[in-house]
C-alpha cells in the first residue's frame, strides 16, 4: 500500500490485528494520517456532498 500515491487515496501507515474479539470476528486496526476536517462520515453528518469525479481508465497492451 505504501507504493500507491494519489491525491484521492488516503495513505495507510500500518495495519494490525486486534485480539480479544470472539470468532468468527476478525478485527483490524488501520493507522492513517490525521485530517483536521475529519472522516467521510464526519463530512456526511455535517451535510457535505461529494461530486462525481472524472475517471480515466488506461489499458496497457503487451
Amino acid at each position: 500500500m505504501e507504493m500507491i500515491k494519489h491525491p484521492n487515496i488516503v495513505d495507510v501507515r500500518a495495519v494490525a490485528s486486534v485480539l480479544g474479539y470472539p470468532q468468527p470476528m476478525h478485527v483490524v486496526e488501520i493507522l492513517m494520517p490525521f485530517f483536521e476536517r475529519g472522516s467521510i462520515t464526519d463530512a456526511l453528518e455535517r451535510g457535505e456532498t461529494f461530486a462525481p469525479v472524472s475517471v480515466h481508465v488506461f489499458r496497457l497492451w503487451r
